[in-house]
């Protein structure tokens, strides 16, 4: 690839070579051909070795100054030596040519580099700068410089050279403006400025040339021509654009093809704008370069690095050519006419100028200010400094001095121009940084600072433990180990120490010691400390949030339009003085749609239902087959035709016959167009007397006519047939007639113009594209509300993370509350906001979901491939093969559109604990009901035990929790978890607000404990759910009765895993997990049935175990352990409540969360459970896991042997023991607080609530 970039910068150079203006030279003939190219190379590496110096040594100094320093030194020999002045020909290139190559690589390299999502948001500014601000000022600056540099030029030079002057291009600078978060979107704007400034100036310089040549002389056509340059422009740009984004998604896999459609199309587009459409290419490259910006987060982060490079590196080969060569013109050709007195001028045009900028930005403060994001007044003194000028005014002067005759003005223009152009480079880009440590906005702040600096900890400690490990290798014992570590010793990015004894986590809560009890007491903070607490724990919630948004965005969970659009709100939060994210932009998201599609939709729909309007059918027979014929398709096309041949008709009536033929064959030219006419005319009346027939219901007046002129169309139709009887009564009357006065002419004339009013009827064609178009604005609507679907659903879920990891962040109870009820309020909000689309646009939410599940899953195929090669299994050529047919797939899941809404059976085995056994599936569906809930009905209430288990269809629901005080006594005594649907198990003492959307279930808990809820459940929106009561459930488990992977087990699991992932959060072996990664290990967890265990064994085959719900005591400590919590991996015995050795006055069946280890079978974990545990005595008719397990198998065997066995998955083919008795279980159905010395007496000592001490212990995150 850098071979491949080598060859493009001698194909730019020598494209550049080959258009010098021949002839231009005494030198020109006596020069070979390559010199030039020599020389332009020659330069570019200059060029590159400054700038590799510049950079290297972090020189303030922009590396286009050299490139000045250099050409005016060069020139400056060339002007005192022959050979110099023969080897500079090359700054004799046309600059014709030079705008044909430079100009659309330059507008397409800001277009395509800009940040679209900023520059949405700040596009009112970038308007208001880019046009009236330019204009204003390049109309003051140049008037002012008339008055002060030469009185003879006219205002018209004097407003061409301001406008010559009014293009920036800061890319240098917005390069270091980009890298600190406060003038980031001071970088987006200076570069849109520069744009539309170039574009500006460029339908200036056109329309200048046009008034000088006179062709362009009043205010209308100045108008007029801007307006056709800008319309033209962008309608063609658009649909180049459209063009564009259609190669970048089906090619956008192939390096080769991406590049050489971004490199070919600004190209095309440019030439065939100017040459072709009589616009502006200008115009079209822009809007081609945004967007095809907007398809840039479509492309692999691969091709999108190497066409960023790529354009950056053509630019920059451009700019250091021209500026070079410009540089050398001005020396050798141009300075040596002028005195010390214009030089001192410059100086003061140079000041004078950003004087002038800096009242123009300052005027139009007030509007900006309240634009996008405001503009304060550091950012608007940044953006007037950093108003670099452009190589492309100096080129535009060129092109003045080559056509206009009056040579000294224009080389004054050129000298003037140039020397603001080198005094901007040299000054303001040289002394940008600063300006801005001035204005303290390179300064880092205190959370960068301490995220960069636990991220260096983290790699030395990582750098520790690998050398650690090396140093046991015996291989490598002689190995110079200190100089191991001087060269893998990395410095800190930000240049400032780091001690070791510095803690990250400033701002934590300080305690003193009470002198009377001796115990840590915690200090309160100052009001000052508090505000910088709180600030300091709003920017660690930011960074969580955005560490979640990657992580969603690494496991295809999101696109990376939305990946970018939240990091930036992130940002810009951060940046905030409150430090938070504001949900009012993705609100009106949901909410608004744009006025002018909303406008044209309406409009569009209604004409729909206007033509789509039947008019009642007529009692007649004859009306009838009127009607009949009339509202029939076929009939309207064929009147269509009708039209249409008439119409051709009247179009060689016009131009040949009245024209060429006329004179000759007049008599048989007239009487043949006058059979014509009065065919043409009897269609019309037909069917004029057809519709009226057909809507003439009863009475054919209040009927027929009346409806027949409440349509436009028809009024139409009745004035062409008018106008047709007229002509064809004149045309009777003057046919005989050989010649015709004037007078006669022009009436004939003015009525054969009155018969085109026919052709307004072909209008009615559109009407066919009425659903289309309806169509069309309502899927680009829904592909609206889908991307913020999506961001909604990513943004929530970044906040449920975040609510997890709050406790472990934040160790201040009064700034975690504000921050948890600030999160809550944001998450229960958004949540509703997408319960709503999935309600009113089902079709959105399941093309979003079904998006990202795809995506998901192939992003873990790439993984599993990757894993393949390095362990071998593939090679190169393989993993390739692989990778290609990857692609196919994600070419695939890009393309998809939509996807509708599943059938209510497919819901339905949908469900988690659904799939395993088709006859329980079967057997469900059979017996399930519909209800149907309205707004505000109450699905489960308070103290209600629930009827069964509720499958949300569509609808939403809202759930209310307000912890009692009887509740949490019982959790916290016995481990009774509180009856509320998809809580977190670290809210449960704290009032909660949540909504459930379709697919979801309600009422597994309480159907499963018999316990009655502990909140409310209410419907939000008109919701359906299938009902499956307690009774079928109940049958369904007999039909289902494995003890591992039965039905209750797998719906105990899907309860267990939403209790679970918050608990394992806080256990160090899972600190460094996401929540993803904690539900993938997880999903090979099972919840047994323990019910006959008195003792539970805890063997090696066994990874980790969390008690769900319950009580449950280490065998040799007798530790208790109170539900919710993570069993410590120490404990190799668990005592279950049915056991004697534990004292429990109530009865409360115990639910453990077992994660075996990988590759390990749940059936293989319980039988050695069974084997090495202790159970509940059953008499001799029950037999044991292993032996059930063996005559399952027997059974299977026999049952092949006599049937066709029916389909079944694995974990089918797993499950299944022989029915067993079902024994009588005592339900608590109260959850009333019992004293504390009924818990004392269970093993002689004080219980231990080893949960609660786990979490107090935790290290803070």
């Amino acid at each position: 690839m850098h071979e491949f970039r080598i060859v493009l910068i001698l194909v730019v150079a020598g494209f550049v070579t080959t258009h010098a203006a021949e002839g231009e030279t005494e030198y020109s003939s006596t020069i070979p051909k390559y010199v030039n190219l020599l020389f332009l190379s020659t330069t570019v590496l200059v060029a590159s070795l400054i700038r590799i110096i510049v950079l290297k040594f972090n020189i303030p100094i922009p590396f286009a100054a050299f490139a000045i320093l250099f050409g005016l030194l060069w020139g400056t020999i060339a002007y005192h030596n022959q050979f110099a002045r023969r080897v500079s020909a090359v700054v004799y290139m046309d600059p014709d040519d030079i705008l044909y190559v430079y100009t659309p690589t330059l507008i397409f390299y800001i277009a395509f580099s800009v940040d679209t999502g900023i520059m949405e948001k700040i596009l009112p500014q970038i308007l208001v700068i880019g046009f009236p601000v330019t204009l204003i000022t390049g109309v003051t600056y140049g008037y002012l410089m008339r008055l002060i540099i030469n009185m003879d030029w006219t205002i018209r030079g004097g407003i061409l050279f301001g406008i010559l002057c009014s293009p920036v291009y800061p890319m240098a600078i917005i390069d270091l403006l980009k890298k600190h978060p406060q003038t980031k979107q001071s970088s987006v704007l200076l570069g849109a400025e520069g744009l539309f400034g170039l574009i500006m100036a460029d339908i200036a310089y056109t329309i200048i040339v046009g008034n000088q040549g006179e062709f362009v002389v009043y205010w209308y056509q100045f108008f007029s021509i801007t307006l056709r340059f800008l319309l033209i422009g962008i309608l063609f740009g658009y649909v180049i654009g459209l063009f564009g984004r259609y190669l970048f998604r089906t090619m956008y896999t192939n390096r080769l093809s991406v590049f050489i459609i971004s490199f070919a199309l600004p190209f095309v587009t440019y030439s065939i704008s100017n040459q072709y459409f009589s616009c502006r290419g200008s115009v079209s490259v822009a809007v081609l370069g945004f967007m095809m910006s907007t398809e840039r987060t479509a492309l692999s982060r691969e091709i999108d690095a190497f066409l960023n490079d790529f354009w950056t590196m053509t630019s920059f080969i451009l700019e250091i050519i021209f500026t070079v060569t410009c540089s050398v013109h001005m020396a050798m050709n141009v300075a040596s006419y002028f005195s010390w007195s214009s030089y001192i001028l410059v100086v003061v045009s140079y000041i004078l100028y950003y004087m002038v900028r800096f009242v123009c930005f300052l005027l139009f403060s007030p509007l900006t200010s309240r634009l996008g994001y405001g503009i304060d007044l550091k950012s608007l003194m940044i953006c007037v400094w950093c108003g670099i000028k452009c190589p492309f005014s100096v080129i535009l002067t060129q092109v003045f001095m080559k056509y206009d005759l009056q040579v000294y003005r224009n080389r004054e223009r050129y000298f003037y121009i140039m020397g603001i152009y080198i005094l901007s480079i040299f000054v303001n880009g040289t002394f940008t940084r600063t300006l801005m440590d001035f204005f303290n906005l390179r300064k880092i702040s205190l959370a960068r600072q301490i995220n960069m600096n636990n991220c260096i900890k983290h790699i030395f400690t990582k750098r520790e433990r690998t050398i650690a490990i090396l140093k046991m290798d015996r291989f490598l014992v002689d190995t110079d180990w200190p100089l191991v570590i001087t060269a893998t010793n990395v410095k800190h990015p930000y240049h400032i120490d780091l001690s070791e004894d510095e803690d990250a986590f400033a701002f934590r809560s300080e305690y003193t010691t009470c002198p009377d009890c001796h115990k840590d007491i915690q200090q309160e903070p100052s009001p000052r400390e508090l505000k910088e607490m709180t600030r300091e724990a709003n920017l660690r919630v930011l960074k969580a949030k955005k560490m979640s948004y990657s992580r969603q965005f690494e496991n295809g969970m999101m696109s990376g339009e939305a990946i970018r659009i939240l990091t930036q709100a992130v940002d810009l939060a951060a940046d905030s003085e409150k430090g938070i994210i504001e949900l009012e932009g993705l609100v009106k998201r949901f909410t608004t749609q744009g006025p002018f599609t909303k406008r044209i939709r309406s409009r569009v729909q209604d004409l729909n239902k206007n033509k789509k309007a039947s008019v009642r059918q007529p009692r007649k027979y004859l009306r009838r087959v009127c009607h009949n014929i009339v509202v029939n398709k076929t009939w309207e096309k064929a009147m269509c035709y009708v039209i249409m041949c008439d119409v051709i008709m009247l179009a060689v009536g016009l131009i040949y016959v009245e024209g060429f033929l006329r004179g000759q064959w007049q008599t048989e030219t007239d009487l043949f167009r006058l059979v014509i006419g009065f065919f043409f005319t009897a269609i019309y009346i037909l069917e004029f007397v057809m519709k009226i027939l057909a809507y003439s219901w009863v009475y054919i007046w209040r009927h027929g006519i009346r409806t027949y002129f409440k349509s436009f169309w028809n009024i139409l139709d009745f004035i062409v047939i008018i106008v047709y009887i007229i002509h064809l009564w004149y045309s009777l009357q003057v046919i005989q007639i050989v010649s015709l006065s004037p007078q006669q002419e022009q009436i004939r004339f003015i009525i054969s113009l009155a018969l085109w009013l026919r052709a307004i009827r072909l209008l009615r064609l559109f009407e066919i594209f009425y659903p289309t178009l309806i169509k069309y604005l309502d899927s680009h609507f829904d592909s609206k509300v889908a991307f913020t679907y999506e961001l909604g659903k990513s943004y929530t879920i970044g906040e449920t993370e975040v609510l997890d990891l709050l406790p472990y962040m934040i160790d201040n109870k009064n700034i975690r509350d504000g921050i948890k009820e600030k999160i809550e309020a944001d998450r229960v909000v958004i949540t509703k906001l997408l319960g709503i689309v999935q309600k009113e646009k089902p079709w959105v939410a399941i093309t979003v979901k079904t998006k990202q599940a795809i995506r998901t899953i192939l992003k873990s195929m790439v993984e599993a491939n990757n894993q393949l090669k390095i362990s071998g299994w593939v090679d190169d050529y393989e993993q390739e093969k692989l990778e290609i047919e990857m692609t196919h797939l994600y070419k695939k899941v890009n393309a998809l559109q939509t996807v509708q809404p599943s059938a209510p059976k497919v819901i339905f085995r949908e469900v988690t604990w659904m799939t395993g056994e088709e006859e329980v599936i079967d057997f469900l569906f059979e017996n399930v009901t519909v209800k149907t809930f309205e707004p505000g009905d109450v699905a489960f209430g308070e103290g209600t035990v629930a009827d069964g288990i509720y499958i949300v269809v569509t609808g939403l629901f809202l759930i209310k929790y307000v912890p009692q005080k009887s509740t949490i006594d019982s959790l916290h005594e016995y481990g009774i978890l509180p009856i509320v649907d998809y809580l977190s198990s670290t809210k449960y003492e704290e009032a909660s607000l949540d909504y459930i959307v379709s697919g979801n279930c309600i009422g597994e808990l309480s159907t499963l404990t018999r316990r009655a809820y502990n909140c409310t459940i209410t419907a939000d929106t008109h919701s359906q759910v299938y009902v499956l009561s307690y009774n079928v459930l109940t049958r369904a488990m007999e039909l289902s009765p494995d003890l591992v992977a039965g039905l209750e087990c797998r719906i105990w699991k899907e309860v267990s895993i939403r209790i679970a992932v918050p608990l394992l959060l806080s256990v160090p072996t899972y600190q460094n997990y996401s929540q993803d990664e904690i539900k993938y290990t997880l999903e090979r967890a099972f919840v047994p049935n323990l019910a006959d265990y008195k003792i539970f064994t805890v063997t090696e085959m066994i990874q980790d175990i969390i008690l769900i719900e319950g009580v449950v005591a280490d065998f040799n400590t007798r530790d208790f352990f109170i539900a919710p919590c993570c069993i410590p991996r120490r404990v190799q015995k668990l005592i279950l409540p049915t056991s004697s050795l534990m004292n429990i006055p109530i009865y409360l069946e115990t639910k453990l969360l077992i994660v075996p280890e990988k590759d390990l079978d749940e059936y293989d974990v319980m039988a050695t459970a069974e084997e090495t545990g202790e159970m509940v005595a059953m008499g001799s008719a029950t037999k044991c896991l292993h032996h059930m397990i063996q005559e399952r198998a027997k059974q299977r065997k026999r049952m092949k042997l006599m049937q066709t066995p029916a389909k079944k998955t694995t974990q089918q083919k797993k499950s299944g023991f022989e029915e067993m008795p079902a024994e009588e279980t005592s339900t608590l159905h109260s959850t009333s607080t019992l004293p504390e010395s009924s818990i004392t007496q269970m093993f002689g000592k004080d219980k231990k609530n080893t949960s609660s001490d786990r979490r107090s212990s935790e290290t803070k995150l």
